[in-house]
Formats: C-alpha cells, sequence, structure tokens
C-alpha cells in the first residue's frame, strides 16, 4: 500500500493528496485516484511536446460533441449536433443556466441532500434556495412528487437536479423521472439536469437521461454532460450542454456567451478521447469499483452502527452515522481518532452523515476501512 500512497501524494494538483497531513488518507472529494487512460496521457503529451497551447478549433468541437453525442447513445439516446454546447465544465453550464432561465429572487429547487456546489451557484446569483428534501426511506432516497410540488408553489423557476445523485448514489427510476417531469410541465419549470456520473452505474441499474424520457421532459431540460468524472479528468475541464429546444439553447448563449469564454483544446481532445476509446478502459475501472461497493457491504455487515443502502451509481457511499450519536460532526472525529478525511455530511443538507469515496485502490480502501473500524470498536 505504502507506493499506492506515494504516488497519490506526489499528484500536486487538485486539494485531495495536499490538504492534510501524510498520515491522513483523504476520501472526500470526489476524485477518484486511479491513473487516466493512457490514450489520454499520450493526448495531454503531445500538447507539451508540440508547444500546441493555442486556440481552440471549430473541429475540435465539432470532434467532442460527435463523440459525446455516440458515447450518450449507451444510455439510449443520441443528442442532436445543433442541440449542443461545449463549454468548460459541468458548473459552468450549472451557472449559465441560473443566469438564462431565472431572475433574481426566483426560486430554483435542489433535492437535498445533494452536491453542494450547487447551493453557491443558486445564491451568489441573487437567486432562492428552495428545498424538496429526497424522501429518506427504509428502501433508500426517493423523489417525493408532493415535495416537488410543495416547492414548485414557492415561487420556483427552476429545478437542478444531479442523476446519478450526489451524495446518496442513487440513479432514479422511470417512475422518478416521470414524476419530476410532470411536475415541470405543471409549474412551468425548466430541469436543469447533471448526468456527470451517468457512466458509474452498477447492475443491474441503468442510468436514464431525464431529457431520453418522455417529450414533456424533453422540451424544458437542459442536460450536462462531462466524461471529467467517469475518466478521471475533473482538473481538465470540458463538458457539453444538451438543450431540449432551439428556444433554450438561444436564451442561454445569449445570456451565458461570456461566461463560457473559450473551450481549452486540451480539455476537449482529451474528453474526445475519453468518448472515442473509453470503452474498455471504463470496463475496468467498474469492475474495481463494483469490487470496493462489496467490500464496504461486507464490511459494514459487522458494523451496524453505521448505514448505508449501497450505492446504485457513482463510486461514493453515503454513510448514516446518526445511530452513532456522536456529539461532534462524525467528520471531524474520523479525521482525529482514525486519521482518514471524509466528506461532512452537512455540506450537501445531511447532517450525521458522512460521504466516502471509495473511488480508489483496494488496498487503500481495506486501510479506510480498517481505521473506521478500530474507531467503531476501540
Amino acid at each position: 500500500m505504502s507506493d499506492a500512497l506515494d504516488e497519490l501524494r506526489a499528484r500536486r494538483s487538485g486539494v485531495k493528496w495536499t490538504r492534510y497531513e501524510p498520515d491522513v488518507i483523504p476520501a472526500w472529494v470526489a476524485d477518484m485516484d486511479l491513473p487516466v487512460m493512457d490514450e489520454i496521457s499520450e493526448g495531454l503529451g503531445d500538447f507539451v511536446r508540440l508547444g500546441d497551447f493555442g486556440y481552440t478549433n471549430p473541429d475540435d468541437c465539432e470532434r467532442v460533441v460527435e463523440a459525446g453525442r455516440r458515447w450518450y447513445g449507451r444510455h439510449g439516446w443520441i443528442p442532436e449536433p445543433a442541440a449542443m454546447v461545449v463549454m468548460g465544465d459541468v458548473m459552468q453550464g450549472v451557472a449559465g443556466a441560473i443566469a438564462a432561465y431565472t431572475e433574481p429572487g426566483d426560486g430554483v429547487i435542489i433535492q437535498t441532500p445533494v452536491y453542494h456546489p450547487f447551493w453557491g451557484a443558486i445564491t451568489s446569483a441573487g437567486r432562492r434556495i428552495v428545498e424538496a428534501p429526497l424522501a429518506d426511506r427504509e428502501s433508500g432516497y426517493r423523489v417525493d412528487r408532493a415535495g416537488l410540488e410543495a416547492a414548485a408553489r414557492q415561487g420556483a423557476r427552476m429545478l437542478l437536479m444531479a442523476n446519478p445523485h450526489n451524495p446518496t448514489g442513487r440513479v432514479f427510476s422511470a417512475e422518478e423521472l416521470s414524476s419530476i417531469a410532470e411536475v415541470a410541465e405543471e409549474f412551468d419549470l425548466v430541469i436543469v439536469s447533471d448526468e456527470i456520473h451517468a457512466d458509474l452505474v452498477f447492475q443491474p441499474h441503468r442510468h436514464i437521461p431525464i431529457a431520453a424520457w418522455s417529450a414533456i421532459a424533453a422540451r424544458r431540460t437542459v442536460t450536462l454532460l462531462s466524461p471529467s468524472k467517469a475518466f478521471n479528468l475533473a482538473g481538465v475541464g470540458c463538458a457539453l450542454g444538451v438543450f431540449g429546444t432551439s428556444e433554450l439553447k438561444e436564451r442561454f448563449e445569449v445570456r451565458s456567451s461570456f461566461l463560457l469564454g473559450h473551450p481549452r483544446r486540451s480539455a476537449v481532445v482529451a474528453s474526445s478521447i475519453a468518448w472515442e476509446q473509453g470503452d474498455r478502459w471504463l470496463s475496468g475501472t467498474m469492475d474495481t469499483f463494483g469490487t470496493n461497493r462489496r467490500r464496504i457491504i461486507d464490511w459494514l455487515a459487522g458494523e451496524r452502527r453505521l448505514g448505508w443502502l449501497p450505492a446504485e451509481g457513482t463510486y461514493l457511499a453515503w454513510l448514516d452515522a446518526r445511530p452513532l450519536e456522536w456529539s461532534e460532526e462524525p467528520a471531524d472525529i474520523v479525521l482525529r481518532e482514525a486519521r482518514v478525511a471524509l466528506s461532512p455530511g452537512a455540506q450537501f443538507g445531511g447532517p450525521g452523515h458522512l460521504r466516502l469515496n471509495f473511488g480508489t485502490y483496494p488496498v487503500i480502501l481495506d486501510e479506510i476501512l480498517e481505521r473506521l473500524g478500530a474507531i467503531l470498536n476501540p
């Protein structure tokens, strides 16, 4: 394990392996620890070798649009190129959509607990957060239609959703997506669907793009896609927006053109390579994550004071620490006593929970679980 840790600590990008002291194992921010596919590394190496750091050309953008739409065909949906826009990352698309489809003071619905940058994107734009919490049942988190309807009545103009869902790992069912689309239609909401984890789904579950579910959903949905999570390219930065109508696209481009800036050519090319050549690499990666998921399931069988409904998608485990009745924030206790860094649930609107990133080498996950077990059973 020490070799794997030394390799990861040598990475200086981002904050995952640089924020904490060397004896802390980080399993918080949603960066995976596995190396990127060789073809992407080689493609990016060409930029350095040639000093090829100029502006992105139209052919590159056409390439990534074609690669992305073809790749998404695995989910039963191949968007039209004319409906798509290249942008820097998914949160850029979120911010642009908020600017395009809402006005200051409008409400934006989020289904809590949810990816925490959604909160800041809404409030920093002068819009109101309207929570429609997912129903927390024994069978797992589910879309609460009555809660959505109540939220929509509070002056909401947009529903900002994540599917597969971060942090709970839910992959929404056809029935749930139908409820979302029907509420959006009834209350005239624009749906902005962050589907960045779409390729990280465990059998027998299946990702369904909400825009592909029905004509009702399609005409009021903006879908945001990126290879960044599935192919470990978060720091490279490239995303695609898919617009359900030309009117939605025009409103976005008019209000957001300067927000989008120029997509980086290195990011566009790396993303194209991922979507064009990534089948085998992703399959192997999902095998690793499936092994890790089973490790956590087996470990929790003997740690009944922590709750978890196994993730249907993502490489994130949303652990329920409320049965422990700790008087402090659970993430603080785990960091101090186990020297493992997890994301605090309160950050996502789920106090008493912990988010564990299991997108790592199995040997590192085993050490994480051993350390957690030591403080749960001192």
